[in-house]
């Protein structure tokens, strides 16, 4: 994926997209449930996130890991930004998985994701320092 945006054809794009696609219905599903926003963006590929938190931002994203392959991550992350620097605290909670496999446990993927920020939100003295952030 280029840093820039998407490089490659129309078609490429959506033979990458078309493996998130079949997971729609449960990421749109999820976020009604949790009142949640769901973006799906495809800048540099496929990508599927949902975010949500005012002091704490929570994100919860699945893009593309290997484009020959049609792998997968999932992606969870907690972040506060304060007085120019960012804090949190991150983990891939799935690797390089095909987009079949993670369809099947992405249901009770969301769920553990979603359980994990929600708890490291509410202790953000826990976050980790990150990065400076450019003012």
């Amino acid at each position: 994926m280029a840093n820039g945006g998407w490089h490659g054809t129309r078609e490429q794009l959506e033979r990458l997209e078309a493996s998130l696609k079949t997971m729609d219905p449960d990421f749109c599903s999820f976020a009604s449930k949790y009142n949640l926003d769901l973006k799906k963006i495809s800048k540099d590929g496929p990508v599927r996130f949902l975010e949500w938190g005012k002091e704490v931002r929570c994100l919860i994203q699945v893009y593309l890991a290997d484009e020959t392959d049609l792998t997968l991550n999932l992606w969870i992350c907690a972040f506060q930004d304060r007085a120019g620097k960012r804090y949190w605290k991150k983990e891939l909670i799935r690797t390089e998985v095909s987009a079949r496999q993670l369809a099947e446990e992405l249901a009770e993927l969301l769920e553990t994701g979603k359980h994990k920020l929600d708890q490291w939100a509410s202790r953000p003295e826990e976050l980790e320092f990150a990065t400076d952030l450019q003012m």
